[in-house]
């Protein structure tokens, strides 16, 4: 099963891959990794954290042209899965989050605050970032609020409001930052 399922999830990443840019809330990889989640068991989501490099290249999964970023988008195939397979798939997650390394957190965070903006075990997910965000070394911190903030411009405007509440929170980067300022600096640089 493993081989299949490791298959599957590079099925999930290709169908992403064919997205339509930065222009809206990822369709196509939300709906490829609720399809999937419909297969899995929890004993198929506790494998997500070893595979959090992609197990099979670009080439061997058939997506030479997404070659560049397809440790990325494996990564992002991974987490919306997660999310996908609801509280099954927080365990995972946390993990993630805890990490130091081996993780994209931005992309956890996302999908963290979306748990927290449907009513799933809200305080405990906010509890958790608001004590990882600061420690997370530069520049994974401010990266994670440029992605929330990216998602909410999509049109998940409770992720912004989500964010908002730990706007005071420090954060590791070049002088003093807060989630606050890095929404401010954020929406600043996306203005005419």
């Amino acid at each position: 099963m493993s081989a299949t399922l490791k298959e599957r999830i590079a099925q999930v990443v290709l169908q992403a891959g064919d997205d339509d840019g930065c222009s809206t809330i990822p369709s196509e990889l939300i709906a490829a990794a609720a399809k999937l989640t419909m297969q899995l068991t929890p004993e198929d989501l506790s494998r997500f954290p070893e595979w959090w490099y992609p197990p099979l290249s670009a080439k061997s999964a058939g997506a030479l042209k997404w070659k560049e970023g397809w440790e990325r988008l494996w990564f992002e195939a991974l987490v919306e899965i997660l999310y996908q397979s609801g509280e099954s798939g927080l365990p995972v997650l946390f993990e993630f989050l805890d990490r130091d390394l081996k993780t994209y957190h931005a992309m956890v965070v996302v999908r963290l605050l979306r748990f927290a903006a449907n009513g799933t075990r809200k305080k405990e997910i906010l509890d958790r970032l608001k004590a990882r965000l600061p420690a997370l070394n530069h520049p994974a911190g401010t990266e994670s609020v440029d992605e929330v903030m990216l998602w909410a411009s999509y049109g998940d405007s409770r992720l912004t409001k989500l964010l908002r509440s730990m706007s005071k929170l420090s954060l590791k980067g070049i002088g003093q930052v807060t989630v606050g300022s890095a929404m401010k600096e954020w929406v600043e640089s996306r203005s005419p």
